[in-house]
């Protein structure tokens, strides 16, 4: 049986092109994204339009891969939002935004694909901006706040379980 791979924000600049490698190496990918873009057959399997923020979303789309594949192979999360307003200009509707798609996001797929992932003893790749560590010449307009995705702790244990996490790390595969 093929490996399976889940990709959040399947359909921006690194999650289709993330998409297509896996399936250009015969990877079954499935993706979700808020948006419905690009040519899909070209990068997806099936795809969910969905927010990722959203429990029920999450969690139909892990009893779907439970139904259909009964495992996962790989989460890559990958969905992100960015506001580039002064901390003045910011709304809380937008800072909503920002955490529910880089942080609430991460933690809901990780929640409800744990068991999927333990059974292939599968892989997380948590995919973050290079924004985090760039420091340009002159501060941005905007204020920018960096969240780690995802406490080490939560790294540790899922190790623990066979289940390798990639918080950080920066690997090649195509």
């Amino acid at each position: 049986m093929d490996k399976v791979v889940f990709i959040t924000g399947v359909f921006g600049g690194i999650g289709y092109a993330t998409a297509k490698c896996f399936k250009s190496h015969g990877w079954t990918v499935l993706g979700m994204d808020k948006f419905n873009g690009k040519d899909s057959e070209a990068a997806v399997d099936k795809f969910f339009h969905m927010d990722c923020s959203r429990r029920e979303n999450v969690k139909a789309a892990a009893e779907y891969m439970e139904k259909v594949y009964g495992g996962l192979d790989c989460l890559v999360n990958n969905a992100a939002v960015q506001v580039c307003e002064s901390i003045d200009d910011t709304t809380e509707e937008q800072w909503d935004l920002v955490f529910g798609s880089n942080i609430r996001a991460n933690f809901l797929f990780i929640k409800n694909m744990h068991d999927l992932l333990r059974k292939t003893h599968g892989n997380v790749v948590n995919v973050s901006s290079v924004q985090k560590t760039y420091r340009p010449m002159r501060p941005p307009k905007g204020l920018f706040l960096h969240l780690p995705v995802l406490p080490l702790w939560n790294s540790q244990k899922m190790e623990s379980e066979s289940i390798r996490c990639c918080p950080g790390q920066s690997t090649r595969i195509c």
